[in-house]
């Protein structure tokens, strides 16, 4: 999820019916720029040279949930219908050989191509972490430069996300939708209080071929 502000003007995007490194290519209508839908990076046209603010990616959750927090949510429908369930890429999904439309061209064998990270941006240092190990340990912790992050990942209800946490509190757990500290500190991840992080689920080839330089991590601490 991007912020559309950029030089103080709001910016309204739709899609451009084009790919670059098999991600969309957006749109601006007030310039005609295209923007790459994976870094927010404007490609070509008057904002060439821009980018974005990544924010947070929007978690899954229970609607319920969802409207307690935020009241006053706006749902989003095309006259007046919601968004189906039905999913056009559920074969492209199930198929671990095919990773899009055009060859990728970092390929990086770190990790299985279609195998699902959880895409993280510390400043402007990429940091990629397998779901599977996050599922495995409940959390991530690690060290990125001076900060200290942790991932975490619900597979339940698939809310996922990372934050900065503090070194005189550090988390310890993940439980009931909220990190929990060292001192007992249950910070829910959906409320107000954490320093989140720009980060996406991502597949390992797609996060690899656009942040060639990432690190990954591997283990509960970082290893």
């Amino acid at each position: 999820m991007y912020g559309r502000i950029v030089d103080g003007q709001e910016l309204h995007f739709g899609v451009s019916g084009m790919l670059m490194k098999n991600a969309l290519v957006m749109y601006d209508r007030e310039t005609d720029s295209l923007w790459s839908h994976f870094t927010g990076e404007a490609l070509s046209g008057k904002m060439k040279g821009k980018r974005l603010e990544m924010l947070q990616a929007v978690p899954k959750a229970r609607w319920d949930e969802w409207r307690t927090l935020h009241p006053n949510t706006k749902v989003l429908s095309v006259r007046g219908n919601t968004h189906g369930m039905y999913s056009g890429y559920a074969e492209y999904h199930r198929n671990p050989n095919q990773t899009g439309i055009r060859p990728v061209k970092n390929k990086d064998d770190r990790l299985p191509a279609k195998s699902f990270v959880l895409g993280i941006l510390v400043g402007d240092e990429p940091y990629a972490v397998p779901l599977d190990t996050i599922r495995e340990k409940g959390i991530v912790r690690f060290r990125a430069g001076d900060k200290d992050v942790v991932a975490y990942y619900d597979a339940s209800i698939g809310l996922l996300g990372a934050v900065e946490e503090s070194a005189d509190d550090p988390v310890v757990a993940y439980r009931d939708r909220a990190l929990i500290t060292k001192s007992g500190k249950a910070l829910p991840v959906m409320g107000e209080g954490l320093k989140a992080l720009p980060a996406i689920r991502s597949y390992w080839f797609a996060w690899a071929d656009y942040h060639p330089n990432t690190k990954v991590i591997q283990g509960p601490n970082g290893k």
